[in-house]
């Protein structure tokens, strides 16, 4: 036998000895723990129980409902053994034996819902380390859970209180990050802005495509505040002012929002307060980016604004001085900026600076602190830090520091060039994005992962790997293979030799191994010696993707990219197959309802479907932007002065449909563009004035697209003012790159026509045969008052003389006449903002005169939105515009609506709980402070029924669902889902009503944003009186927007009770949706209320009229007021 054979022999001998011995130790072990359970109290065996924290895996963050397996390890540091199986099993508990966390979902196979697992070895020996290892589920709901967990032997005792947590993010992948802006804009009066355009970086892991629902990104208003829609000019909403420009913007890509701005009447200073949102889905981050609006009156000097801070004092002595450290910074490093504000005069104001990119070319940073109170003569300091963009462009950055008073409405103090600093280049750096987030770095890409915009991708780093630290990499694929269109969900597992700290660097490559795809990657990431850590990378690949074969890159670098340590090729493989051709197109999808809610309407998806592409068959949406005052403007001007960008192909012609129109006529006029080629382009028409200089009308229509040698005709439509100057007009037409970024042709004096001076009075409405003020019933036919009036007319109340105070009987409201009453109105917005927000009580005037002007028109009833912290004076709202005064404008507005023979509508339309500030619409009214405003308004009230109360604007409880529970919810309040705090039901807000003795009808609005009345029949709260009718908001956006949808939810309902659709418009001034609703709504004798009686311009903004006192209809508003005026 060999020496070799000997010595194996001998090992195996020696093995054997020790599995024996092991073998006889387990036995003495379990016979010592049989004798201790018996013989001892359980107390007294608790003892022998102790555990240590070992370590445990890195924080996963996942898609919402994805999964992924969890490690972490406890030593046994006491006298007993850890038995699976046994009385002394060890398991992995839920501190205070939770199950919050299973109902959320995360538990995904545990041993039970506060038990995620118990030990992987059979037996755990004193000394010896146990594994826990489960399965875990990102909640459906974003956000970042932090579950505490402790090894724990059941029926017996806790182990020690390590303190250890698993925190998981459950992440949708939507996020960003400011990259500049565009300057604030001083404007006259009436004046377009040029296009503003803001720049934000895609720094989260899903690619953003433009026209696909869940996916697309568009720049909204923050809170939904629809408060400054009269600033609308082309915009997609009231509250969406852009959407992205680019199709797609992958991780690390950046997207333009390009936006035109309509400077009010009244100067001031306006504030647009910006956030990116993925509507349906999410809003992203909020860097507190706001658009500054100054309207500046032709004297250059602007006016006092009163009951402002700072007592009145126009302006008060503000002095701001800045400093900026260090004088030289290199891209990724950080500046820190100080800013000093002196005032003689106490007060409260807000202070912020900014950073402007070398050349003042662009606004790149601003932070804004708000109620920031001073003593008079007080001075105070404040530190701002900016992380200068990796990609920052060299040159000296500018800062400008400032003061404003509450809502920036007055400036108090500015310094414009408060200080100074350089951006010198620094080293390069593999991927121009900075860290976010020291456990989690959002996934970023160095380009858009289109096919046709992609980096090329290097095989491998040339860099030699540091003999510093030693690294082992591998990754797997979930699927083998994905659709363009899907998710790819990754494993990467890192295992470090060292001690050390890294960055981990994920990278999927197309086919063909020269086209980076894209790329994530996680800095500081600590590893102890021998440890391993598990990476999550969800992609969600392009539809656009390339099919073939995709690899797996991973690169361990030194923190910051400082040096390379590893790298492993081809770690995985999957492939990706294309998108099934059966994938719906968008405009077939329901539009969903955002998360963030809208003032006057639920507010819609933002996508492409919203603008109807004009057809030569269909007439076009136009995006109109009526010029305010006839009177020509000095500041509008006509044909843009830049020379078109040399484009091959375009004729641009049009035509009107009269040679000679009178003032107060209705002029038609067809733009015609033909394009040889195929592309996408922005369409402008404009009437310019007899002087040639000022534009008194404008429609355009974006994102056109044409198909090689198409033509495409544009109708618009222009309402002459009755003010309008004789002459000839002329009509220009432009085409322009989509949102306006170049000009491609223009054609001046495409057309022109004349005007002529009016032959009648200058009065709006001519008035030959007056109705009868003596007679309420027809003069000619003698029949008994019992007879009613035709269903569809308005309630004569129209004309003169006072309202008549209404009730419900059956499915119809009845006058005091006994006449049936059709309310036919507007929504009067301003009365639910303008107090809280700290400037004024409405928005335009509230007096007689624009009264009559609404009278022009032959509407019946005016719905008010109202405001509970604002008439209950609390949550620190200003006392001027609050309390009495805001109750006594109340008081005198409808008194003045019903001395005008109109129906006023009390609509509570903006809430919050507690201590917070009723800023904007919330899912339901709130048990703290609801049902009192409502006892207070009833009681104010009562007596007078051509008052309406409309208890809520729109309820969306259970997070938007029609649901059980949230009808529940919406009848009995209370604990609700999707509901952070007590609800106030209808019932018991019903109750607060007739507990005043008030018998006014009430007006209770369904769910889903008051789109949804199909269940208000079976959750009807009681009331004594029978005095109700339904609510109900009928949008171009919403789900439900068909007749054939309106017959399902409301055929049955509108012949038992009266509806009164209080909100209803179109968003694109789709004027065959309009229609379709007030004919729906004719038919079964219906009321209904467009939104808004506020002057505008353009469709997505939805005002009806573009001056107060003459009631000048937008192209929006004519669909209503000629169909008003007919019936």
């Amino acid at each position: 036998m060999s020496e070799r054979s000997l010595f194996t022999a001998g090992g195996l001998i020696k093995a054997l000895v020790r599995v024996v011995v092991l073998v006889c130790i387990l036995g003495v072990v379990s016979v010592g723990i049989g004798f201790m359970a018996s013989n001892s109290s359980s107390p007294a065996l608790a003892f022998a129980f102790h555990s240590s924290l070992v370590d445990q895996g890195p924080s996963p963050t996942l898609g919402p409902g994805a999964t992924t397996t969890y490690t972490i390890r406890f030593r046994n540091i006491g006298i007993a053994p850890w038995q699976r199986g046994g009385k002394a099993q060890v398991n992995l508990g839920i501190v205070g034996d939770s199950t919050r966390f299973a109902d959320e979902g995360v538990a995904v196979g545990w041993m039970n819902a506060a038990r995620p697992a118990t030990t992987a070895e059979q037996i755990v020996l004193p000394g010896m380390i146990g594994t826990f290892t489960f399965a875990i589920r990102a909640p459906a709901t974003p956000g970042t859970y932090h579950i505490p967990l402790r090894p724990v032997v059941d029926g017996l005792t806790w182990l020690e209180d390590d303190k250890a947590s698993l925190v998981v993010t459950s992440d949708l992948g939507f996020h960003s990050q400011l990259v500049d802006q565009a300057l604030n804009p001083t404007l006259q009066p009436g004046q377009l802005s040029d296009p503003l355009t803001l720049r934000f970086r895609n720094t989260g892991a899903r690619t953003w495509s433009k026209g696909v629902l869940g996916q697309q990104v568009n720049l909204g208003i923050v809170s939904d505040d629809r408060s400054l829609s009269g600033l609308a000019s082309g915009w997609p909403t009231l509250d969406r002012v852009a959407v992205q420009t680019e199709p797609t913007v992958g991780p690390s890509g950046v997207a333009s929002f390009t936006f035109r701005v309509r400077a009010p009447l009244t100067p001031g200073i306006y504030p647009l307060r910006l956030r990116p949102v993925v509507d349906g889905l999410t809003w992203l981050e909020d860097e507190g980016v706001v658009t500054l609006i100054t309207v500046m009156p032709a004297s250059g000097v602007m006016p006092p604004v009163a009951d402002e801070a700072f007592k009145n004092v126009q302006p008060p002595s503000f002095t701001v001085v800045a400093s900026a450290a260090p004088a030289s910074v290199s891209p990724g490093a950080q500046v820190s900026i100080t800013a000093t504000y002196l005032t003689p005069i106490a007060g409260a104001a807000v202070i912020g600076v900014g950073v402007f990119a070398p050349g003042h070319a662009s606004l790149v940073y601003q932070q804004w602190l708000h109620n920031e109170t001073f003593g008079a003569g007080e001075s105070r300091s404040y530190q701002f830090t900016w992380t200068v963009p990796a990609s920052a462009a060299s040159g000296t950055y500018v800062v400008n520091a400032n003061a404003y008073s509450t809502g920036w409405r007055i400036l108090y103090g500015s310094n414009n060039s408060a200080a100074s600093f350089n951006v010198v280049s620094g080293p390069a750096q593999p991927v121009p994005t900075a860290t976010v987030a020291p456990t989690f770095v959002p996934p970023s890409v160095t380009s858009t992962p289109a096919p046709t915009a992609l980096p090329t991708a290097t095989s491998a780093p040339t860099a030699l790997p540091s003999p510093a630290a030693s690294f082992t990499a591998t990754a797997s694929s979930a699927a083998g293979s994905v659709a363009a269109g899907g998710s790819a969900s990754l494993t990467v597992l890192v295992t470090s030799a060292n001690a050390t700290s890294a960055l981990v660097d994920v990278e999927i490559v197309a086919p063909g191994g020269s086209t980076l795809a894209y790329q994530v990657w996680f800095d500081n990431q600590a590893f102890t010696a021998g440890q391993q850590r598990s990476y999550a990378v969800p992609w969600q690949i392009p539809t656009s993707a390339l099919a073939g074969t995709y690899a797996v890159n991973i690169g361990m670098y030194a923190p910051g990219w400082a040096s390379l340590y590893g790298w492993t090729s081809s770690a995985a493989t999957f492939i990706v197959v294309p998108a099934p051709a059966a994938t719906p197109a968008p405009t077939s999808a329901p539009t969903p309802v955002p998360t963030a809610p809208p003032t006057p309407a639920p507010t819609a998806s933002v996508v492409p479907i919203r603008t109807v592409t004009p057809a030569p068959t269909v007439a076009p949406t136009a995006t109109p932007a009526p010029t305010a005052p006839p009177t020509p403007a000095p500041t509008a001007t006509a044909a843009p002065t830049p020379a078109p960008t040399p484009t091959p192909g375009l004729t641009l012609g049009a035509s009107t449909t009269s040679s000679t129109i009178a003032a107060g006529g209705t002029l038609g006029i067809s733009a015609s563009i033909t394009s040889a080629i195929a592309r996408t382009v922005l369409v402008d028409v404009e009437v310019i004035a007899p002087d040639d200089v000022t534009l008194v009308h404008q429609e355009w229509f974006d994102n056109q697209t044409f198909t090689a040698g198409q033509t495409r005709a544009y109708p618009v439509s222009w309402l002459v003012p009755t003010t309008a100057v004789g002459g000839t007009y002329f009509v220009n037409v432009g085409v322009f790159a989509a949102g306006w970024t170049a000009l491609y042709s223009w054609n001046e004096h495409a057309a022109t026509f004349a005007v002529s001076a009016p032959i009648a009075t200058p009065s709006p409405v001519p008035t030959p045969t007056p109705g009868p003020t003596a007679t309420p019933g027809p003069t000619a036919t003698p029949s008994p008052a019992a007879t009613p009036a035709p269903t569809v007319t308005p309630a004569p109340s129209a004309g003169s003389g006072a309202a008549s105070p209404l009730h419900v009987q059956g499915a119809k409201l009845i006058n005091g006449l006994g006449q049936t009453v059709v309310l036919h109105g507007v929504n009067r917005m301003g009365t639910e903002y303008a107090c809280v927000q700290g400037w004024g009580f409405s928005d335009g005037p509230n007096d007689a005169a624009s009264i009559q002007a609404m009278k022009t028109w032959k509407i019946n009833a005016v719905r008010i939105p109202l405001n509970e912290d604002c008439w209950l004076a609390i949550n620190g709202v200003s006392s001027a515009y609050s309390g009495a005064n805001y109750q006594n404008m109340v008081k005198s507005y409808v008194s003045l609506l019903n001395q005008a023979g109109l129906y006023a509508i009390l609509d509570l339309h903006w809430t919050a709980p507690g201590s917070q500030q009723a800023t904007q619409q919330v899912p339901m009214p709130d048990q703290d402070h609801s049902p009192t405003f409502w006892s207070q308004v009833a009681n104010t009230f009562k007596g007078n029924n051509a008052v309406l109360l409309e208890l809520f604007n729109e309820p969306w409880p259970d997070n938007q669902q029609n649901s059980t529970a949230a009808w529940t919810c919406w009848r009995d309040g209370g604990s609700c889902s999707g509901v952070g705090y007590q609800a106030a039901g209808m019932q018991t807000m019903l109750n607060s009503v007739r507990a005043t003795g008030a018998t006014n009808v009430v007006v209770l609005t369904g769910t889903q944003w008051g789109n949804n009345v199909s269940q208000w029949l079976a959750y009807k709260p009681n009331d004594p009186l029978n005095n109700l009718a339904a609510g109900w908001h009928l949008y171009n956006f919403n789900i439900c927007s068909s007749s054939s949808c309106y017959d399902s939810q409301a055929g049955t309902l509108a012949a038992q009770v009266p509806i009164l659709v209080t909100e209803t418009g179109a968003d694109s001034c789709d004027n065959a949706f309009n229609d379709m609703v007030m004919t729906w709504l004719d038919g079964k004798g219906d009321s209904y209320f467009p939104w808004s009686w506020n002057a505008g311009s353009g469709c997505g903004g939805m005002a009806l009229i573009s001056d107060y006192n003459s009631a000048t209809p937008t192209t929006y508003g004519q669909v209503y007021r000629t169909h008003f005026l007919a019936h």
